[in-house]
């Protein structure tokens, strides 16, 4: 993008505009509106602004404002210097020549430059430095005139260039600065036939049609100016045959291309001035006439029916010097003095159409950017930096005075808003959406315009985006499904604490019933030792206080561990069955079963939980036997998390055995089964293991009591190394 940097200078024209027509000079005025710099070159290109290229810079003028374009050499795409010497329209483009610089090319709706090479020395490029004007051939090729180095053409389309850097005719004799100065090449002009028409500090040329064929033409001799010096050409062929020339410090003349005769105006003059500094032609065809800057003089004006001359005087109060002339499409006269710029309006013959003062957008500033200058379609705002500036004009510059606007901005206000001559809209802190800015404009009260316009799109806050959105529903779900999760950990862990608590009460509770246990088991071994020394029964009594000793040891081992080994319990239990034996003078017999799946040094029960219900078998069941010998079978087997335990005895059953039930026994029964029960449930609330006790009664074939069997199912455990 082209950088620029932009004066807010309004072009304040003092004391309003004389319209005039250039042809009805006598009343018109003219006005200053630009100091301080020497101008080079005018320009206006197909939109209608005027380019104003200067010794500081490359200017445009909107009718209102100025925009200005400077070299910057940080960055590329800026003019490639200051002094810029030729201006040249060419549809969206605009070419630029620099006083000691090649070509540029400015895309007049992207704004974006492009920059040419010139050298002296490399293969296909320009010389540096350009004079007068750049001329577009029929081809679309571009010639100027280089100082000291002749001329040359470039093509864009293919990047050729035709070089011409020697003219020729030029005499040896002459000094070498002499003849580089003569090698000079200031103006090129087309004809219908495509020959280029060249004029030099030596005289006028001609290049035919095949671009191969340069030549001198003739002059007729004059001894105090052996060369011409031709500083100026008409834009164009009048009649398609007369090419008139401005002559340096001499006169003006034309030159008939189809007979080859020359003819010298001698009443262009001022003053008695024989000799006016000719720099620029225009050629006026509505009225006839030819327009002349005199750099030193002022402006003639030559009527070509007549021959009459025109002296068109500068104010009083200004210089006389003109270096460059123009005159618009509005027949606007713009003129350029050594450090000032005048203008002057034509006469109005008719009110424009609404056509030709539909307004173009000529600015527009997003926040504090600098600005874009070029064509707009749509520009993106982003909230909460979503104020902008749009400036406007009709680009015209006669009648300015009486021009009005009106615009809206579609989406944010549809009414339009009637402003009169004011040329910009502000807008500020624009909400996310699409709009659409137009403006109109109408001259005098007429007619409104056809709109120009452009879209503004504000991107939303990004706390209303769709993506935001979806993120913060995401956020809160994943807000909600932590909470929930971190919820959960913490009932969790309420549990595990609330069951560790419970386990202790258990382990506690389970503590105090093998201590409550213990001494009813002791209470009762005792008892079997004093009856048998009662009866002087030593060797018994030794015998039996000797198991009695182990049985107290394994107890005592055991006592303190909540799960122990079941062969631990099984020798425990071994040698209870057999004390019990003794006691009763082997009254019963026993066996113990354990499935062969079962690692007896592995599973683990907890201490004692067998021996109540064994006790219970032999003093309720097997003692009360009097017809046969009594017999108590344990089976212990395993199913899937589960370990069976069942006791099965050969006695009076339990309907017997409560007829018979004494009230010691009915003590030990409530001591020793309960105790043991309310061990087994909470073994089964401790692991969620279904454990529990069933006693089954057993009867023969007549129906008469034959035993009872108890089942234990206990959870299925491991010792823990």
């Amino acid at each position: 993008m082209c950088r620029a940097y932009f004066i807010l200078v309004l072009l304040l024209w003092a004391e309003g505009i004389v319209a005039q027509s250039p042809s009805k000079y006598s009343d018109s005025e003219w006005h200053e509106f630009w100091t301080g710099r020497h101008v080079s070159c005018f320009e206006q290109d197909n939109y209608g602004y005027i380019w104003v290229g200067s010794d500081d810079g490359l200017y445009r003028l909107d009718g209102y404002k100025m925009v200005v374009f400077k070299n910057d050499p940080v960055i590329r795409e800026t003019i490639l210097e200051d002094h810029v010497t030729a201006l040249k329209e060419d549809g969206d483009r605009l070419w630029i020549g620099y006083k000691e610089r090649g070509l540029s090319c400015l895309n007049l709706k992207s704004m974006e430059m492009t920059h040419f090479r010139s050298s002296d020395t490399l293969p296909n490029t320009m010389p540096p430095g350009i004079t007068g004007r750049i001329m577009i051939d029929h081809s679309g090729v571009l010639w100027t005139g280089h100082p000291r180095k002749g001329f040359s053409g470039f093509d864009p389309s293919t990047g050729e260039v035709f070089r011409f850097p020697q003219l020729p005719g030029i005499s040896t004799k002459h000094s070498l600065s002499d003849q580089q100065s003569y090698n000079s090449v200031y103006e090129i002009v087309e004809d219908s036939k495509h020959r280029l028409w060249i004029a030099s500090h030596h005289g006028l040329y001609v290049l035919d049609e095949t671009r191969t064929k340069l030549e001198l033409i003739p002059t007729p001799q004059d001894p105090s100016s052996p060369y011409l010096d031709v500083v100026m050409l008409s834009e164009e062929l009048v009649g398609d045959t007369m090419l008139y020339l401005g002559l340096w410090a001499s006169d003006f003349r034309s030159y008939n291309t189809l007979r080859g005769t020359w003819k010298v105006y001698d009443n262009v003059q001022y003053s008695g001035i024989p000799y006016p500094a000719f720099n620029e032609i225009f050629w006026d065809k509505e009225d006839g006439l030819l327009w002349l800057t005199d750099e030193w003089h002022g402006i003639y004006g030559l009527d070509l029916s007549s021959g009459q001359v025109f002296f068109e005087k500068l104010p009083e109060d200004k210089s006389n010097y003109v270096g460059r002339f123009f005159i618009d499409r509005d027949d606007m006269w713009w003129q350029a003095g050594p450090k000032n710029c005048l203008m002057r309006e034509s006469e109005e013959h008719s009110p424009p159409s609404p056509q030709q003062i539909k307004p173009r957008i000529s600015g527009v500033y997003v926040g504090t950017s600098p600005g874009f200058h070029g064509e707009v379609d749509t520009i993106y705002l982003q909230h909460p930096f979503s104020d902008f500036a749009v400036e406007y004009s009709a680009l015209r510059y006669r009648g300015r005075d009486k021009i009005e606007y009106a615009y809206m901005l579609e989406g944010h206000n549809d009414n339009w808003l009637e402003v009169g001559g004011i040329p910009f809209a502000n807008y500020v802190k624009l909400g996310g959406g699409e709009y659409k800015f137009k403006v109109r404009a109408r001259y005098n009260g007429g007619e409104w315009s056809e709109a120009a316009e452009f879209h503004v799109i504000v991107k939303e806050p990004f706390w209303r985006s769709t993506w935001f959105l979806v993120l913060l529903i995401v956020f809160t779900c994943g807000l909600i499904y932590g909470a929930y999760l971190w919820r959960i950990r913490e009932i969790r862990r309420l549990e595990e604490t609330r069951s560790a608590l419970q386990r202790r009460i258990a382990e506690e509770e389970m503590r105090a019933l093998r201590a409550q246990m213990n001494p009813h088991f002791i209470f009762n071994a005792l008892n079997s030792i004093n009856r048998q020394i009662v009866k002087s029964d030593t060797k018994t009594a030794s015998l039996y206080l000797t198991r009695f000793a182990r049985l107290m040891r394994l107890t005592l081992d055991n006592s303190e561990s909540k799960q122990v080994p079941l062969s631990s319990e099984l020798e425990a239990l071994k040698l209870y069955i057999e004390m019990e034996a003794l006691r009763f003078d082997h009254k019963f017999t026993y066996s113990i079963t354990v499935e062969n799946s079962i690692d007896q040094d592995v599973a683990s029960l907890p201490p004692l939980i067998i021996q109540p219900f064994v006790e219970n078998a032999i003093w309720h069941g097997l003692l009360n036997l009097k017809d046969r010998e009594g017999h108590l079978e344990i089976r212990i087997s395993k199913s899937d998390n589960q370990i069976l335990i069942v006791i099965e005895d050969n006695g009076v059953g339990r309907k017997m055995a409560a007829e018979l039930r004494s009230k010691t026994a009915t003590t030990r029964k409530s001591m020793g089964i309960r105790l043991t029960e309310d061990r087994i449930a909470m073994m089964s609330q401790e692991t969620g293991v279904d454990a529990g006790v069933a006693v089954h009664d057993l009867f023969d074939s007549q129906g008469v009591a034959a035993g009872t069997r108890v089942e234990l199912r206990l959870p299925y455990s491991i010792i823990q190394e």
